[in-house]
């Protein structure tokens, strides 16, 4: 086994406070490659994009102060190796200063397991750079390394950082347009892409963020696609389009070669354990998939999803909660963990993970908020939630849907029907407004034939009420 010294050692210092303030100017800096000044969250950045060999000696230049104009009292050293262990990379950091760390990853290609160690170190050191002073350290040091796009693609690991996934796609397509050969390029633009789209693949289809995660999975697709035509035998890109095609719902046989082809090159990758549990559904692969330390927080919402899906509350809210132990900012977990305390009728918790999620998302908090009022039989509060869902994302057919029907379950037929025409005007094809509109013309204003074309509608439109819209329109005689 080729054993190669790691080209990191770093000295940063932080305050010795239990909460860091987001450090600017005042921040630790290193002197790479002759550049002076540099960051050190820019300078951890920089090691995600470089190949090995390309950082040598990173030297601290402390500041006098940090923001809050404190003295700089605790210092933290790293050092780590670096080991080729069969087809990757085994990278190992040890950190010194307050307290003693070590970390450890494992990737296909060494800048990959050199950006998750990064990552965790700027995560600890709690430093963020401002844009400014990205931009001028990102223009100094693509001029220093003369490499076509390497700004552009620098810039969007900045943006990836900072959990702006749609900024950092703008840059990674910039980069993969300069420099289209660069298979990298490509993998950051898919996996960008592939952040951009979990914004809203957790969220019912009607929300803004969910269609758009249908549009961004396809641009993902094809940004994984083109990073495996240029590098066949990157793992990494494998594991990527696999799980591209799985959440695209690609069809199985495609997905499946996919799967055998990045086997080849790596069976053992997380991201396609993943792709392969969401492709085939079945226990092997979802007790294989499970099987990492500590699992993946996607699989673990998938995971749960699937359990909610299957009726088993008990262990979809296990892995929701494990989530949120992890990740207590995760709005996908909070989301499903949300539904099945509902499920469980337990629900001031469900009432108060709605709140917490309307304070990013408005639309979805409400509505989740009105479906919670409404299982605990509060139809005026479930009321009062849908309408501010509606308002918050106006123009959407189901928002305006879920405003009527609260009103028809209220006994107010006539604004309900206002509000379930206006949802078929602007969704002509909302079968769940044209289905209630029928039930309310048949059961409550007893106009059968102003119910029947809305009920043919309906039974066109929604194969699940088929037999009892055959029932309605046997009473109504057609």
């Amino acid at each position: 086994m080729y054993v190669r010294p790691v080209l990191l050692s770093l000295t940063a210092l932080v305050l010795a406070a239990p909460a860091y303030p987001a450090i600017a100017q005042t921040a630790p800096t290193v002197a790479i490659g002759g550049l002076q000044g540099i960051p050190v969250a820019d300078a951890m950045t920089m090691l995600l994009i470089d190949a090995v060999g390309q950082i040598h000696g990173i030297t601290l230049i402390p500041p006098r102060q940090s923001l809050s104009g404190q003295p700089v009292s605790a210092t933290w050293t790293l050092n780590g190796t670096v080991k080729q262990q069969g087809k990757g990379w085994l990278l190992a950091i040890d950190a010194a200063g307050p307290e003693k760390l070590h970390w450890e990853w494992q990737g296909d290609d060494l800048a990959d397991a050199i950006g998750k160690t990064c990552l965790r170190l700027t995560s600890a050191l709690k430093i963020s750079p401002t844009p400014a002073e990205w931009q001028a350290v990102s223009k100094s040091v693509a001029a220093h390394r003369g490499r076509a796009g390497w700004d552009a693609a620098l810039a969007g690991r900045r943006w990836l950082l900072s959990n702006q996934p749609e900024r950092a796609a703008e840059r990674f397509r910039q980069a993969a347009g300069v420099d289209p050969a660069r298979a990298s390029n490509w993998l950051d633009l898919a996996k960008a892409y592939r952040q951009a789209a979990d914004r809203g693949r957790w969220q019912p289809p009607f929300f803004a963020d969910a269609i758009n995660a249908g549009r961004i999975g396809k641009q993902e697709l094809e940004a994984a696609n083109k990073a495996t035509q240029l590098a066949p035998a990157d793992g990494a890109a494998w594991g990527e389009l696999a799980l591209a095609q799985a959440l695209a719902g690609v069809p199985g046989p495609v997905a499946e070669a996919t799967l055998v082809s990045g086997a080849r090159v790596d069976p053992n990758l997380p991201d396609l354990k993943l792709a392969a549990a969401l492709i085939r559904d079945d226990i092997p692969s979802w007790t294989q998939a499970l099987a990492t330390d500590p699992p993946d927080q996607a699989l673990l919402v998938y995971t749960g999803a699937r359990a909610f899906a299957g009726g088993d509350m008990a262990t979809a809210t296990t892995y929701y909660t494990q989530v949120r132990q992890q990740d207590p900012q995760s709005a996908a977990a909070t989301f499903g963990l949300a539904r099945c305390l509902t499920n469980q009728r337990r629900f001031p918790e469900a009432v108060a993970l709605a709140n917490e999620l309307t304070k990013n998302f408005p639309a979805v908090g409400q509505w989740l908020l009105g479906t919670i009022e409404q299982s605990a039989g509060n139809l005026k509060g479930a009321q009062t939630a849908f309408d501010a869902a509606a308002a918050a994302q106006p123009g959407t057919g189901s928002l305006v849907y879920f405003q009527g029907r609260i009103r028809m379950l209220q006994g107010d037929s006539i604004v309900a029907l206002q509000h379930l025409r206006k949802a078929l005007e602007l969704d002509p094809n909302h079968g769940p407004s044209a289905y209630t509109i029928g039930v309310i013309y048949q059961d409550s204003l007893l106009k059968p034939v102003d119910a029947k074309p809305y009920l043919q509608q309906a039974g066109r439109l929604l194969p699940d009420v088929e037999a009892d819209v055959a029932r309605r329109l046997r009473l109504i005689g057609g």
